[in-house]
């Protein structure tokens, strides 16, 4: 293995570790302990938090999804149509590289809204139902990134 493939694998997984993780940290640390706060800590908490875990975990997800189409295509097997749709590992590699998309926009299109419409509840209600809503979207996230871990274990096995 080369210098170059060495260091974007390594960046790779670095990035991965804090986009997964992020979601863990959510869903079994975070989200616990933001229902059982009051509504107004809540807000305020959402308020905070939101912006900065968004620019996180986006530069996150973009630089670990372009560092995996590098690892698979610039320095990896996935040098052609053929590879990609002819083999285990390129088709492995594909559905990876779709689910990567997905569970991106999910983030940014579903879970982000939902983390932002917490401060904007204006009843109790409404913001217990919020933090709810992000609490499935995130679990919902974290199935995507299993099955993402998933086609991880077995391109290795495949390549």
């Amino acid at each position: 293995m080369d210098w170059l493939t060495a260091i974007t694998h390594w960046l790779h997984v670095l990035f991965a570790i804090f986009w997964f993780g992020s979601t863990l940290f959510t869903d079994f640390v975070l989200m616990p302990a933001v229902m059982q706060m009051s509504p107004g800590a809540q807000r305020e908490l959402g308020q905070r938090i939101g912006p900065i875990a968004e620019r996180a975990e986006t530069a996150a997800g973009v630089a670990t999804i372009v560092l995996g189409v590098i690892l698979g295509t610039v320095v990896g097997p996935v040098q052609s149509v053929t590879f990609l749709l002819g083999t285990a590992y390129g088709l492995t590699w594909l559905v990876s590289l779709v689910l990567a998309l997905a569970v991106f926009a999910f983030g940014a299109r579903v879970l982000t809204p939902a983390v932002a419409a917490i401060p904007r509840a204006t009843t109790p209600d409404e913001q217990a139902a919020a933090v709810a809503r992000v609490r499935l979207y995130s679990l919902l996230q974290l199935v995507g990134f299993l099955l993402i871990l998933t086609t991880m274990v077995l391109m290795h096995f495949e390549g």
